[in-house]
């Protein structure tokens, strides 16, 4: 359906925020165990509006978390 370079799940937290769980493709070693609080990164983002997305170059979005 969509042909990502990565992709990665993330796990709400009660408290608040996303951890991130499992991943695949570029940078995945780095994503797994990544916390992100709501409105940190392109997830954070989501989390915090409630809105789901599809980012065609996430490097370039300005929420990017590198």
């Amino acid at each position: 359906m969509f042909d990502a370079a990565a992709t990665s799940s993330a796990r709400r937290r009660s408290a608040g925020g996303l951890d991130a769980q499992a991943a695949w493709g570029a940078g995945a070693d780095e994503v797994v165990g990544m916390r992100l609080r709501p409105g940190q990164g392109i997830a954070g983002r989501v989390l915090a509006t409630g809105v789901g997305e599809v980012i065609k170059d996430c490097r370039n979005d300005p929420d990017f978390a590198a």
